[in-house]
């Protein structure tokens, strides 16, 4: 993906706003405490791809954080009237959710008010043929807390780990249990690929629930391939034939090599490339249906 530029308007609270007036208050809790959530989307031909699926998991993350309500479907619509009011084509949504706004204080006050911004940034995304190169990750034990599934702000963690593998020459950071199990990349899920099966780690309270994970598992099962869910240790994937990441920036990524132990992930005749063209023409025959002038979501 090219580097972003910023867009147009901002939505602050349902209020669009210029982005250069865009603000929130120092003593919001997602500056003070990382108490905030947030979704990034991608938007393709003007549709907010996923939308309902990343609304989804921005409900069940307020609940488990028990923050104040949100009216969503309001927040939907705002969504796609930003989307329409940028006049964007290629790009991604960004929103965050923080539980409110109040002085200080490490208990947070049962009258708040959640507060919310979105932006958007137009990007142009890399081709098929781009993104069958393959990438380099490593492996590292995972220093997060006990619930990445809730997709918090909180990403000093990760943002730590991407930088030190870019520092060892390698792509992405992939991280490890204690008991040797594979988790997730810094800001991606993770798949392997073994005799043309394939194997993603199971769910659980230490992966965030991916959209595009979950897009990707429901297409294969609709095209018949062998897709599992499972625990994985990082033997196991070091034995696999291919890797590759999920994410919404770049939908599927081949990795080339995994603490060094190679894959025949890369190239457009690997199985791995097979996968991202079914996804990329699944998604093309979606869009197709749409607008830019008539924002509609991916189901």
């Amino acid at each position: 993906m090219k580097e972003p530029s910023e867009t147009g308007v901002v939505l602050m609270n349902f209020s669009f706003v210029p982005a250069s007036l865009a603000s929130v208050s120092i003593h919001d809790r997602a500056l003070e405490f990382g108490d905030s959530l947030y979704e990034v989307l991608k938007v393709r031909s003007g549709i907010p791809l996923f939308l309902e699926g990343h609304l989804e998991r921005l409900k069940k993350g307020m609940r488990f954080l028990a923050f104040p309500g949100l009216p969503i479907d309001r927040l939907k619509a705002s969504l796609l009237e930003l989307v329409l009011k940028n006049a964007l084509t290629d790009g991604l949504l960004y929103l965050q959710v923080s539980r409110g706004c109040k002085p200080r204080e490490h208990v947070p006050p049962q009258n708040l008010t959640p507060t919310f911004w979105a932006y958007t940034t137009k990007a142009a995304f890399d081709g098929l043929k781009e993104r069958f190169g393959g990438i380099r990750v490593i492996s590292r034990p995972d220093p997060r807390w006990m619930f990445p599934s809730i997709k918090t702000t909180n990403l000093l963690p990760n943002t730590l780990a991407k930088a030190e593998a870019r520092g060892l020459g390698a792509d992405e950071a992939l991280f490890v249990g204690p008991n040797g199990e594979i988790r997730e990349a810094s800001s991606a899920n993770v798949f392997f690929v073994k005799k043309k099966a394939v194997f993603t780690p199971r769910l659980t309270p230490q992966i965030l629930p991916g959209i595009t994970r979950m897009a990707l598992l429901k297409l294969l099962g609709a095209h018949g391939i062998e897709a599992h869910e499972a625990d994985l240790t990082l033997q196991e994937a070091l034995g696999m034939d291919e890797s590759f990441l999920t994410a919404t920036s770049y939908d599927i990524r081949p990795i080339e090599a995994l603490d060094g132990n190679l894959y025949a992930s890369s190239g457009p005749n690997s199985f791995t490339a097979g996968i991202m063209e079914l996804f990329e023409a699944h998604i093309q025959e979606v869009v197709g249906k749409g607008s830019i002038g008539h924002a509609r979501e991916v189901q």
